[in-house]
């Protein structure tokens, strides 16, 4: 995963601490499910842990920027409508 330079370190490490309270208290950004699109009745099947590469400013002026790993947390939902397990991501997150 990894967020663009367009983000200050300081708002993207607030978007992960955001994120990491979210699926600590089971929140969930997709609202339906991505096969059957049942807009209901998940369980919570499983969280996992995922690397989020941030651009961030380098002390020197010289140096510019470098990429830092942050470990977040993916919570995975399982359909109790058609029992498809899925994960589900960050809405901040931008794909590689």
């Amino acid at each position: 995963m990894f967020i663009g330079s367009s983000d200050s370190p300081a708002s993207v490490l607030s978007k992960i601490s955001q994120h990491q309270q979210f699926v600590e208290a089971e929140g969930r950004y997709r609202k339906c499910c991505p096969r059957c699109n049942q807009t209901s009745s998940f369980g919570r099947h499983d969280v996992r842990s995922g690397g989020l590469r941030v651009l961030v400013e380098c002390a020197t002026a010289a140096a510019g920027q470098a990429v830092r790993v942050v470990r977040i947390v993916l919570a995975r939902w399982r359909c109790n409508h058609c029992r498809r397990v899925f994960t589900d991501y960050p809405d901040f997150r931008t794909p590689l």
